[in-house]
């Protein structure tokens, strides 16, 4: 369930630019920022039981009459990516929010700077 919520968070997380790009930037930056380090300190809480050599695996049917499940998976290799992708998109966040000037639309930015997150994290965790 571990792996859905890490899914599901950066995905949520392009609500929150559009709710807050009215409060400023700071205020903007800040929020955006919350639920991708949410995924990655839950990321991080599961290193040890990686380190044990345990991989996490998240499965549910979605479309039975097309055999088609949402599978998501975490071993040593995803977990690398994982942390890769959610500590730089930090990082962009943060520099982002040094560079783009006060009136360009940075709430929009934002949002989909968290689909493409979104969309790098599900591409390294899945699984066929």
């Amino acid at each position: 369930m571990t792996l859905l919520w890490i899914a599901l968070l950066p995905l949520l997380g392009v609500l929150v630019p559009a709710l807050t790009a009215r409060r400023g930037r700071n205020f903007c930056s800040l929020a955006t920022a919350v639920l991708p380090a949410i995924a990655l300190v839950m990321t991080l809480l599961n290193v040890p039981a990686l380190q044990d050599g345990e991989q996490l695996r998240f499965s549910v049917t979605w479309l039975p009459e097309l055999a088609l499940n949402l599978a998501f998976r975490l071993d040593g290799l995803s977990l690398l990516f994982n942390l890769l992708i959610l500590g730089i998109g930090l990082l962009i966040i943060l520099y982002a929010h040094y560079y783009l000037a006060n009136d360009e639309p940075f709430g929009r930015f934002y949002a989909f700077l968290m689909l493409l997150w979104r969309q790098w994290w599900a591409f390294q965790c899945q699984t066929t």
